[in-house]
């Protein structure tokens, strides 16, 4: 996906934080930002990304879900919060976790990794070593939360049409 499309489908999220009490929208030119300090990533890799116009896929599949759930959860904010308690490290993931939230939406690790377009053999490294890469267990967050909307998310992440590629990185 490109970095351009990555954008524009953040930009249309509705992202509030606090200001003391009161409650503020976060400017959309700054979402972006915004999503990738909640996803714990560096800076400069959005500098990266920006620059060859190109996102991996697990971040594409996020925005693509992201966006659509914007649409159907009344507060997105606790979704956010219960992402970034993953991608900070304050929840512990383990495998075992990734496999019970891939039966809550019944598919078997492979068929995930199809839908998400990443390699299964970098999921299968991770098997041995008991551990998920954050940013796939929030894909299947995401994927579980948009089954509990009636969304069809293998659909709706087919039609952006990711291809499987030598762009993907492994992230932890």
């Amino acid at each position: 996906m490109t970095f351009e499309k990555f954008a524009s489908l953040i930009i249309k999220l509705n992202i509030y934080t606090f200001k003391g009490t009161r409650r503020v929208s976060i400017l959309k030119s700054e979402n972006v930002k915004f999503i990738f300090d909640l996803l714990n990533l560096k800076r400069e890799r959005l500098r990266t990304y920006n620059k060859n116009n190109k996102v991996p896929n697990y971040l594409a599949v996020i925005a693509i879900l992201l966006a659509e759930l914007s649409e159907y959860v009344d507060k997105i904010d606790s979704l956010l919060d219960e992402i970034m308690k993953i991608s900070k490290g304050y929840e512990k993931i383990t495998f075992i976790d990734y496999q019970k939230k891939l039966l809550d939406i019944d598919l078997s690790l492979p068929k995930f990794c199809k839908v998400i377009k990443v390699y299964e053999k970098n999921i299968q490294d991770c098997k041995r070593k008991k551990t998920i890469p954050k940013l796939h267990y929030i894909c299947c967050l995401l994927s579980g939360k948009a089954i509990t909307y009636n969304i069809d998310f293998v659909s709706l992440i087919n039609s952006y049409n990711l291809k499987v590629g030598k762009t993907l990185e492994s992230v932890q």
